[in-house]
């Protein structure tokens, strides 16, 4: 079992960032659009009421505000809720996550 310690140290250790990001997202050569409602260097929340199983791949296209070039990131839904998934991403590259990480830091 976790410990309530994990988990937070687990927490803190991604911190998510609250935000609303136009994305595209590819799932068994279906594309889909919708909004990515929060990010961390470790993944994001897309808001969809279509429903799929966890464990899909898929393919993740968006834009960073202030941020000229777009991510394409792999990743799997990780769980779902009624109104979206969470996207545990499978392959950051160091400029990625550099990106992400200055992102999520940033004061609005």
């Amino acid at each position: 079992t976790v410990s309530l310690e994990e988990t937070e140290a687990s927490m803190r250790e991604n911190p998510r960032k609250p935000c609303l990001i136009n994305a595209s997202y590819r799932i068994q050569d279906r594309n889909f659009k919708s909004y990515i409602l929060d990010i961390s260097i470790g993944g994001v929340f897309i808001e969809t009421d279509t429903n799929f199983s966890i464990g899909k791949d898929l393919l993740l296209n968006f834009s960073l505000p202030n941020h000229p070039r777009p991510f394409t990131i792999k990743g799997k839904i990780a769980w779902k809720s009624s109104n979206g998934f969470g996207v545990k991403f499978e392959n950051v590259n160091e400029y990625q996550g550099d990106m992400l990480k200055l992102f999520i830091e940033q004061k609005d």
